[in-house]
């Protein structure tokens, strides 16, 4: 049974403070890190599902998803049109009363930056759980990635 999708907000590396966007319309493109701007391309809902948490981008409309299905380490993410897909499902996983983990539910991997960047562009990826895969939580409008 579907949930229903919440309030608007930004998932945000916490380590460079860079804010995860989707790159584009399109099927199949990376989802990366840049600078916090606010932008659709940076705002995402979460949908609560029996399987899992579903983040739809609001500039494409398309759902947080791991590129073909993959589940090694260094596998990008990327947006992609919402097809009930498992790589398209993630759970939150709490680590303490503020840091929580995004973990996609099919690979049962972390949302990582790929080389733990700090650049504008550097693509995300799921990699084996660890403590720099941590998200925060600090307001309704922002969601932090560590």
């Amino acid at each position: 049974m579907a949930g229903k999708k919440t309030a608007e907000f930004m998932i945000v590396n916490r380590r460079s403070g860079k804010a995860l966007q989707a790159t584009g319309l399109d099927n199949g493109l990376v989802v990366e890190q840049a600078e916090p701007a606010k932008t659709d391309a940076q705002t995402w809902t979460s949908l609560e599902t029996e399987g899992g948490v579903k983040f739809f981008n609001k500039a494409c409309g398309k759902v947080l998803d791991v590129m073909a299905n993959g589940t090694a380490n260094g596998t990008w993410v990327q947006t992609w049109e919402d097809v009930d897909g498992e790589s398209q499902l993630w759970k939150l996983v709490t680590v303490s009363p503020t840091y929580k983990k995004i973990v996609n539910v099919m690979a049962d991997k972390a949302l990582d930056i790929v080389d733990m960047s700090d650049e504008d562009g550097a693509p995300a990826q799921i990699w084996e759980s660890v403590d720099l895969s941590l998200i925060h939580i600090s307001e309704p409008t922002r969601l932090d990635v560590i």
